[in-house]
């Protein structure tokens, strides 16, 4: 596939608050795309399906579909259930995706305020140009706290994934949502290693050969500002908990502070791909993360980010019925 990654470059002083796109077979390219194909007040990249670039805005109240080769541009009608209260746009979840029917939806979460609100849940579709809203058959408010965290949506085999971490207990789970039935899941994670000289750990959902993984990293050992990595990977057979431990990585030295500091975007569907881009000294460069390299060596994604994302070069419209 000719995979590239898109940047919102709000740095670049020549081109202030600009898309651009790399060339993923070729590290060393840099493409701006001129702003009239694009809203600038929806600089939020949200998620990317077959081509399509999911935008926002600020709020996430405005949505737009985008495709960055051809240029086509489709604002999204409002969402007229949207929440008043909502002011930035890690406020609610996004999840991309294509059901059965091949039609481009977006499922918007809104997570209730913790004075008595309600989750609520939206869907968009692409054929019908419109939202609806839908029920939702589990409590998602008893993960909405100040230290909890929900990851971005990954995609696979018709489900919607979302990791869910809490800062406060290490308590981990994921979201599932059958794009197709639209109900939704909690799956707990696979037993974590829990040895005497682990001092942390990070979870990662991963596509690998056209199923959910989940990529665990162990960090533990410090030594004179390094420590001991280790990772396991899991592969979710089945829609419940049926966790199988495929692989176990070696351990390897890493340096604390390079561990935790890069900004690595992956594919949140299809088979893994990845790309770290690393600053030394404002002279950014980009380079290919294998998994074992990725599991072994990089311990998590710097995630979410709402300034990049990994996408494939298509023709599809953003537009209904084209």
């Amino acid at each position: 596939m000719d995979y590239k990654l898109l940047m919102f470059d709000k740095y670049n002083e020549a081109r202030p608050k600009s898309f651009c796109t790399l060339d993923c077979e070729n590290l060393n390219s840099m493409i701006y795309i001129p702003s009239k194909y694009f809203d600038p007040r929806l600089k939020f990249i949200l998620a990317s399906l077959d081509g399509l670039v999911c935008l926002t805005s600020v709020n996430m109240k405005q949505f737009a579909f985008w495709n960055p080769l051809t240029g086509a541009y489709k604002m999204l009608p409002f969402n007229g259930y949207h929440s008043s209260n909502m002011r930035r746009s890690r406020d609610g979840i996004i999840g991309f995706y294509i059901d059965s029917s091949n039609d481009y939806k977006l499922l918007h979460i809104l997570l209730g305020g913790g004075n008595g609100d309600r989750a609520r849940a939206y869907i968009y579709s692409q054929r019908l140009d419109s939202w609806r809203d839908i029920s939702i058959n589990i409590d998602l408010n008893y993960k909405n706290t100040s230290s909890s965290y929900w990851f971005k949506a990954t995609f696979s085999g018709q489900t919607l994934y979302f990791k869910l971490t809490s800062c406060r207990n290490s308590n981990e789970a994921i979201i599932s949502f059958d794009v197709n039935t639209e109900v939704f899941k909690v799956i707990q994670y696979p037993p974590i290693y829990s040895g005497i000289y682990i001092s942390s750990y990070s979870g990662c959902l991963v596509v690998l050969n056209g199923c959910i993984h989940l990529c665990v990293a162990y960090c533990g050992g410090k030594y004179d500002g390094y420590e001991w990595v280790l990772g396991d990977l899991w592969r979710l057979d089945g829609d419940e908990d049926g966790w199988v431990k495929v692989t176990a990585f070696p351990r390897s030295l890493s340096y604390i502070r390079y561990l935790r500091s890069q900004n690595i975007s992956t594919t949140l569907s299809g088979n893994w791909f990845a790309i770290t881009e690393e600053d030394n000294k404002n002279n950014k460069s980009f380079h290919k993360v294998s998994m074992e390299d990725f599991a072994t060596n990089y311990w998590y994604f710097n995630d979410p980010t709402y300034c990049r994302t990994i996408y494939v070069e298509t023709l599809i419209s953003p537009h209904p019925s084209e």
